[in-house]
């Protein structure tokens, strides 16, 4: 097989529509993952492997963090199918990273294939979330809202070639940002908010890195000026009722946003703290949590209360929570583990930094991929791991294309 088999946007496409759909077979897997690792030995051979290559770099940080799994199964107390299934988390995302990652560097205009992929799974695959929250805000929350940024992306993606298209999407994505941030769909509404914002700070002709980071600056102390001065008050004042607004009203400084940040998404931070305690080793995949200390801790977080006790015979309680992937590789791993993670970010959030200084018209595709990414790493289980890593692929290969694409139209202006 060719290639341009595996680049085709036909089979983008059809990857994409299938990714949702789950496969059980010992354990959850989809149509999209079981192609991707059957044709394994067929597309590898397509990846260089040049050396000091960001590529290179990243493939091998994965390694080391599946190397680190496989010793910490040998000691960890836990049973033998739960380390599998833990490592092959990083072995799935590993496998869409290296695929994706040729995908879009032999031809990126297949994205647009692959977005449209993803929107139209959503009306065949219903998203479980939506299921558990029930209603009409978890309708809402789960289906309708990130069918929106969806569709906005599609019209980015399928329209940047013309000029009013290129011009207003980033408007378009503020607009959407803040009916999500209106309407209680935080995590929906503030990625594409953010993304929108940035761009329009950075689309600004000869950029200098210096520049920039005064535009990132910027853009920040507006969003804090934002949330201040017209989210908390509208909340306060029952204007915005949807969603978790009443978590703010119960904080006793709800302007400050960490402590929003404690309460709504304490399940993310109790990782970390259970890391801290134990960062050296880590204390081992799908571990119980001793005396139920963090499931107590993460409750009185969410309840605000210092007096709230848990029921310690509920099996609910058994396990340390993890609703952060980076969170969770950190507790389960320790210090290795939290590093690999750090590297990754690290090398590929340098690389996107970098391409900032080009104007191209994808420069608000590598924004919205790479907030939303971050946004998942800290506050989306682990099992988000599995295909997110396919952004890290986008964020890399787009952000190549663009500093390339830049440093060419340089060198014929002289």
């Amino acid at each position: 097989m060719k290639i341009s088999f595996f680049c085709n946007k036909y089979l983008v496409f059809i990857l994409s529509l299938f990714s949702p759909m789950i496969i059980n077979i010992g354990g959850e897997v989809s149509p999209s993952f079981l192609f991707i690792g059957i044709t394994f030995p067929i597309w590898i051979k397509y990846l260089k492997f040049n050396n000091k290559s960001i590529f290179k770099y990243i493939v091998h940080l994965f390694i080391l963090l599946i190397i680190v799994q496989c010793i910490w199964a040998i000691f960890t107390n836990t049973t033998a199918i739960e380390q599998i299934k833990g490592i092959l988390i990083i072995v799935s995302g590993l496998l869409h990273f290296m695929y994706y990652y040729m995908v879009y560097k032999h031809n990126r205009e297949v994205i647009k294939w692959s977005v449209l992929g993803t929107f139209i799974s959503s009306f065949i695959f219903i998203n479980v979330l939506a299921e558990i929250a029930g209603g009409e805000f978890g309708l809402w929350k789960f289906q309708i809202m990130p069918r929106l940024v969806t569709a906005c992306l599609l019209i980015y993606l399928w329209g940047n070639k013309n000029r009013i298209v290129l011009k207003y999407a980033p408007l378009l994505f503020l607009f959407i940002g803040c009916v999500g941030l209106a309407t209680g769909a935080r995590s929906s509404g503030l990625v594409p908010f953010l993304a929108g914002g940035i761009t329009l700070l950075l689309q600004k002709k000869s950029s200098t890195p210096t520049q920039i980071k005064k535009y990132l600056l910027l853009g920040t102390g507006i969003l804090y000026l934002a949330y201040a001065c017209i989210y908390v008050p509208n909340v306060m004042n029952g204007n915005i009722t949807a969603g978790n607004t009443e978590q703010l009203k119960r904080l006793n400084n709800p302007y400050n946003p960490l402590n929003l940040l404690m309460l709504g998404r304490a399940d993310s931070i109790i990782p970390f703290i259970a890391f801290l305690d134990k960062p050296l080793t880590g204390w081992g995949y799908h571990i119980k949590d001793p005396n139920h200390k963090y499931n107590q801790m993460q409750e009185k977080m969410v309840s605000n209360n210092s007096d709230t006790i848990i029921n310690p015979h509920s099996e609910y309680y058994d396990y340390i929570p993890g609703h952060s992937g980076w969170g969770y590789i950190a507790c389960s791993y320790g210090i290795l583990g939290f590093l690999i993670i750090f590297f990754i970010l690290k090398k590929t959030l340098s690389i996107l930094f970098h391409s900032f200084i080009a104007q191209d018209r994808y420069l608000l595709l590598r924004i919205n991929i790479a907030i939303g990414f971050l946004w998942n790493l800290l506050f989306s289980p682990i099992a988000h791991l599995k295909t997110s890593p396919i952004n890290l692929a986008i964020i890399i290969i787009f952000s190549l294309y663009a500093i390339a694409e830049w440093k060419q139209q340089k060198e014929l202006k002289y």
